[in-house]
Formats: C-alpha cells, sequence, structure tokens
C-alpha cells in the first residue's frame, strides 16, 4: 500500500473531523449546521456534524484494516496482493476509492485515481 496515499487520507480525514467539530451543537444532528471556513478562508456547509464524524471513524476503521503485510510489501493485508497491473501498484483499490473524493485537493496525486 502507498504510504503517501495514506497519509494524505488520513490527513483529508483529520480536516473533515476537526471542521464538523466547529459546528456549534445546539441544533439538531439532521439539520444545515453552519457555514464554516476552510483554511484559506474559503467557506462551505456542513450538514450534520455527527454524521459526518461517524463517516470519518468508518474510513479511518477502512484504512486501517488496510494495514501492510509487512514493512517492505507493497501491498496491503486485506487486499492480500499487489495489482500486478504496471503503473497500478499506488495503493489498493480500497483505498484509492477512498481518497477520490479530494481529488481536487492540492497535495492529490493523479496516480492515485482508481
Amino acid at each position: 500500500m502507498n504510504d503517501a496515499l495514506v497519509e494524505f487520507l488520513r490527513a483529508r480525514l483529520d480536516e473533515d473531523d476537526a471542521e464538523a467539530r466547529r459546528v456549534p451543537p445546539n441544533q439538531s444532528p439532521t439539520e444545515l449546521r453552519a457555514m464554516v471556513l476552510r483554511e484559506g478562508g474559503q467557506p462551505f456547509l456542513v450538514v450534520a456534524s455527527e454524521r459526518v464524524m461517524r463517516e470519518v471513524d468508518a474510513k479511518r476503521r477502512l484504512v486501517g484494516l488496510h494495514e501492510r503485510l509487512s514493512g517492505d510489501a507493497p501491498f496491503c493485508v486485506t487486499c492480500d496482493a499487489p495489482s500486478g497491473i504496471p503503473g497500478r501498484d499506488h495503493g489498493c483499490d480500497t483505498i484509492r476509492l477512498l481518497a477520490l473524493p479530494y481529488s481536487d485537493h492540492p497535495d492529490y496525486r493523479e496516480e492515485w485515481r482508481p
């Protein structure tokens, strides 16, 4: 599994979690919660911050299932083997799909695209 991809994904999940926690807890968890600002001042809407935090937790658990078989293995225990497709060993498909929603982030690499 690609360490850079996992590091990128974990950083984005940490950002999502932090943004969800910035929403005031005085509204129903199913309502639109707040307009918040990302770093750089770009506004975006957070809906149901509790759901976002549960989603982040679930994604972190999925990433945890994809730990390396050993320190030298380029693939994860869950997928059990490299893809065998030239140029496709930039992380297993599950991790690549989890990272796809962040493809507009400046640190996202095109080789991670599934």
